[in-house]
């Protein structure tokens, strides 16, 4: 369509943004259903004009032109989460862009991530549907290649599921004197330091989660012996019975 070639022509060699986005919107008047025109009139009011209103309605004209581009999908999910504070419209642009393309990494990093916000208390983590968002991340993880800036983005997320699910464990378990849980707490939280290295994360947080599970393993053991002892006592009444 010789609109949109102008207009890629004017945005990419002129650096003339005006002319571009006219004639974009020349192509779109022209053809409604031509979604690579929509997409980049996006582009352009996004990275040109930071006009959200603008960005947010021409994705969702091209979501609308091709409801099966996971693309669109996706970066709509990116516009109403960084941009418009939109977690819940985030999380269902991301599911969208996953149901179009199951191998869509991005998207699966992108749900995961916006399935943690706002997650400080044991309370609200445990509400929290971390099953999802550390299967969607474990999903993303597997789908980067070793060693990208995105591989590592997702374990470090991942990392930071795995901590907070820890935590929230081991506040339960320390109200209930719950070794077994006490003990899941400490083996989350090495799953979390284990991500976590592979996200290149500080070696300030390494070391905090790991005095963490010292901290938890010696408790253990402290009530491991508590209990070893209170059965010997046991056993010496009834002998002496």
């Amino acid at each position: 369509p010789s609109h949109y070639n102008l207009g890629i022509l004017l945005e990419k060699e002129r650096k003339d943004f005006d002319g571009a986005e006219a004639a974009y919107r020349a192509a779109i008047v022209a053809d409604p259903g031509l979604a690579v025109a929509h997409d980049n009139l996006a582009n352009l009011l996004h990275n040109k004009r930071e006009d959200m209103d603008g960005t947010e309605a021409a994705l969702r004209a091209a979501i609308t032109a091709n409801p099966r581009n996971a693309h669109m999908y996706n970066k709509l999910g990116d516009l109403l989460y960084k941009e418009r504070n939109d977690v819940d419209g985030a999380a269902a642009a991301y599911r969208k862009a996953i149901a179009a393309d199951p191998g869509y990494a991005d998207a699966h990093l992108g749900l995961g991530g916006v399935l943690t916000l706002g997650l400080t208390s044991p309370e609200d983590i445990a509400a929290a549907d971390l099953d999802t968002a550390e299967a969607h991340l474990r999903k993303a993880a597997a789908l980067y290649s070793s060693g990208t800036p995105s591989y590592r983005r997702a374990h470090l997320a991942l990392g930071n599921v795995l901590y907070k699910r820890g935590y929230a464990m081991e506040v339960h378990a320390t109200s209930l004197r719950s070794e077994e849980l006490l003990a899941s707490a400490a083996t989350l939280y090495e799953k979390a330091v284990e991500h976590s290295e592979l996200g290149g994360t500080s070696a300030s947080y390494l070391v905090q989660v790991r005095t963490r599970v010292q901290k938890i393993r010696a408790d253990l053991a402290e009530m491991q012996a508590a209990l070893e002892d209170d059965a010997r006592a046991k056993r010496m009444t009834g002998r002496k019975r």
